[in-house]
């Protein structure tokens, strides 16, 4: 059953207006590293893709949800570029070895179980050069805690098995939790949302 078929009609519409700054920020990273081919694993509706064909960049975008591809294919039914799309779990690609630039997970990694969300970095880590991660963070400051309060918001809105992934990724120490349990190398860290959230850049393990 895919979870997303009620929501992709209106993802875009959601969410857009908070998240096209970070697909913005994302691709300026992308930029910093000279990445030409980029991979956005989880990538939903593809919304990534029109920050990546502004800058130049060659667009790739795997999910395993069918509801999600179609607003994609939608979206970009008119569009002189189409973004390269394929439905696959992404804790098995179907790529080579070392074939993107950079390997893009965003706001996906807190959704799924912890072994999932592991397995999803470390296929995104054989894939691509570099792997960004854009998730929830835990606050490291007092002036970060009702920022990392506000992002419980919508994922309580969301509740059900969405919320009990959210919780256990939280209790497992968020996004930076992740990198040290995976030992990932740390490049680049940008804050997001006043510390509720953040982009972390990786290289090779």
């Amino acid at each position: 059953m895919d979870e997303y078929a009620r929501i992709a009609p209106y993802y875009d519409l959601l969410l857009n207006p908070f998240l096209d700054s970070v697909r913005q920020r994302v691709v300026e990273q992308c930029g910093r590293f000279g990445a030409v081919r980029v991979l956005d694993v989880c990538c939903g509706t593809a919304r990534q893709a029109g920050f990546c064909f502004a800058s130049a960049m060659n667009y790739a975008g795997a999910d395993v949800s069918d509801a999600m591809l179609g607003a994609a294919r939608r979206a970009y039914a008119d569009s002189a570029v189409l973004p390269s799309l394929v439905r696959a779990d992404c804790t098995q690609l179907p790529f080579a070895d070392g074939c993107f630039d950079v390997a893009v997970i965003a706001f996906a990694l807190h959704e799924k179980p912890l072994t999932m969300a592991e397995g999803i970095v470390r296929e995104a880590q054989r894939v691509a050069r570099h792997c960004m991660l854009v998730d929830y963070t835990l606050a490291e400051r007092n002036l970060e805690l009702p920022f990392q309060w506000l992002m419980q918001v919508p994922e309580r809105m969301a509740g059900g098995e969405h919320w009990r992934c959210y919780r256990d990724f939280m209790r497992a120490g968020a996004l930076q939790g992740m990198v040290h349990r995976l030992g990932l190398p740390v490049i680049e860290r940008t804050r997001l949302f006043g510390g509720g959230a953040a982009i972390y850049v990786c290289g090779p393990v």
